[in-house]
């Protein structure tokens, strides 16, 4: 995705509270440069939404990363929506803000989608980096970052914004040269027409 994409996403994602402070920021994964990092939108009937995928076959992948404006200098709660999806927690990741990593493993916790706490960090307003860092390259998994102005406490952002949006399925059937059947083209937009997903399906399955 462009860069003026990703900025329309995250200046579109910024919460405000009754008083009209920004109070937290949130980056949907189509906010992100995916890197090595894939945007899977297989369930996206179940979550609401698609997530970025480190799927590395054991090599981890390259970062994916964002840029963001933070609002308000303050202290900020990071969040992240994740899975711990097998036994042995193959998918972990660590998210760095502003070239910092914090503590926290991500991907280790329940085995259900939520959001996980990662802790504090201090921030200056202006322009902040957030980057998902891979540690396994077995499919670590991640449908979002929500930096969240820490007056809000420990309430994890069950509701967010880009769950919320519109998601289109498209498809064309497309008649196989050898004439033997044919395939679907398929590709699932949101209400800005970002293609979520797209592939091939093969319609004798």
């Amino acid at each position: 995705m462009g860069k003026l994409k990703a900025i329309l996403y995250l200046l579109a994602a910024l919460s405000l509270n009754a008083r009209g402070e920004a109070m937290r920021v949130e980056i949907p994964p189509q906010g992100f440069d995916a890197g090595g990092w894939s945007l899977d939108a297989q369930f996206m009937d179940v979550m609401g939404s698609p997530y970025l995928l480190a799927h590395g076959l054991g090599v981890p992948v390259e970062d994916a990363t964002a840029t963001v404006a933070v609002p308000v200098t303050g202290r900020y709660r990071v969040w992240a929506r994740t899975r711990n999806w097998a036994p042995g927690s193959p998918g972990r990741f660590r998210i760095a803000v502003n070239g910092r990593f914090l503590d926290k493993v991500f991907g280790a916790g329940r085995d259900v989608w939520d959001w996980e706490d990662g802790g504090t960090v201090e921030l200056d307003a202006g322009r902040v980096t957030v980057a998902l860092r891979d540690l396994t390259g077995f499919d670590g998994r991640c449908a979002g970052v929500v930096l969240a102005a820490d007056a809000q406490g420990r309430v994890p952002p069950v509701k967010s914004s880009w769950t919320k949006r519109n998601l289109t399925f498209h498809f064309e059937t497309v008649s196989r040269p050898d004439g033997a059947g044919c395939d679907v083209d398929y590709r699932f937009t949101d209400d800005e027409a970002y293609t979520l997903r797209k592939g091939k399906k093969n319609n004798e399955d």
